[in-house]
């Protein structure tokens, strides 16, 4: 299995150049989230148009493979050239680009919550000036939101209110690959919006299984209860809709735990007066919060079935099997977990992937304000 690297027009997605020479080492997906890579061009035998392909914030670069099917891809955030041979680029994952577009006034009452983010993303953003399309699935729940113009609010941080609630949206970008009238190919990235992402196993076994020995190579499981990693005790802030006003909380939301004390956490969602939507907030923390962060990272060989892209995507349920006799697990492990992200190694002579894995419950991201 094999990658290259293709340039594309930000604005078009129309093909610039291959770059063969361009080296990352590295690149990773995360499910409502955004990530960065670094890359290394040579200039020397570069194509003659690598300063248009690699133009901040006017390029894409897209890793494919042997297909040329889109396996990542990102905006050219940064170039960096010196006086040597290379030149440095750094990219993002689409979802950057969401925080550099602001919102208006928009109002949405008991809206359909995919629904309701797709409609603020094609107001704000597909302007013409940019190659992106809104792809969404039918979703269960409704929302009430408004934002105005002077609040200064991103679609990226709309996003994350929407994802953040209890039984929040969930997003990604992905890359499509499609042909124009005149058969040329181009790469357009394709926002995805859903109440779930990827395939949820259910009942059945998973279509794929992660097993030691077999693709395996290493596994690393984390339990974390450091602050703001855990807590049973949650409440969110808000901000007074006057000066000197009483700040908005939500109600404090338990989960009775018998083997520990009461560990709280108080954070800002968001910019909000609403208690309503605090107590959103605050209840899909605890769901994540209450069990405290617990992630199991699996390095598998990236060449090796079952394979990423073939077998399993961002957010399916994938199974993990490591035989008894590993010292740390001497009973050894069994279990079904949700892919969050992954990070894929682009090492030619061993390509690895590492898929991040969370409980199936929901997924949310709790930040500070």
């Amino acid at each position: 299995m094999g990658h290259q690297w293709i340039a594309t027009e930000l604005r078009t997605g129309r093909i610039i150049c291959d770059l063969p020479g361009f080296s990352v080492g590295s690149v990773a997906v995360r499910l409502s989230d955004y990530s960065t890579a670094n890359g290394v061009l040579p200039v020397s035998g570069a194509p003659t148009e690598w300063e248009r392909a690699t133009t901040p914030l006017g390029s894409a670069l897209v890793l494919v493979d042997d297909d040329g099917d889109p396996v990542w891809g990102g905006l050219v955030l940064k170039r960096l050239r010196t006086a040597g041979d290379e030149v440095t680029i750094t990219l993002g994952t689409m979802e950057t680009y969401l925080g550099r577009r602001y919102l208006g006034t928009l109002s949405y009452t008991a809206r359909e919550q995919c629904a309701l983010a797709a409609d603020l993303v094609t107001r704000s953003v597909l302007d013409g000036s940019i190659a992106l399309r809104v792809q969404t699935r039918p979703g269960s729940t409704t929302r009430t939101r408004s934002w105005t113009h002077d609040s200064d609010t991103t679609v990226l941080d709309a996003l994350d209110d929407l994802s953040s609630a209890s039984g929040g949206l969930e997003y990604t970008v992905g890359w499509s690959k499609e042909a124009e009238t005149d058969g040329a190919l181009r790469y357009v990235p394709v926002l995805l919006i859903a109440d779930r992402i990827g395939t949820s196993a259910g009942a059945l076994p998973p279509a794929a299984v992660l097993d030691l020995p077999g693709v395996l190579t290493a596994l690393e499981l984390v339990e974390d209860w450091a602050d703001g990693k855990g807590a049973n005790r949650v409440i969110a802030t808000g901000t007074s809709s006057t000066t000197g006003g009483a700040r908005p909380e939500s109600a404090a939301q338990v989960h009775p735990d018998p083997d520990r004390p009461t560990v709280e956490h108080r954070w800002s969602p968001g910019r909000t007066t609403s208690t309503a939507v605090l107590d959103e907030a605050a209840a899909g923390a605890l769901a994540v919060l209450r069990d405290g962060a617990q992630s199991l990272a699996l390095t598998a060989r990236a060449d090796r079935a079952p394979l990423l892209g073939v077998d399993w995507a961002l957010g399916d349920d994938i199974g993990y099997h490591v035989d008894p006799g590993v010292p740390s697990f001497p009973r050894g492990l069994d279990g079904v977990a949700r892919c969050i992200g992954w990070t894929l190694d682009l090492d030619p002579a061993a390509p690895t992937v590492v898929p991040v894995l969370a409980d199936t419950e929901a997924l949310i991201t709790i930040e500070e304000d």
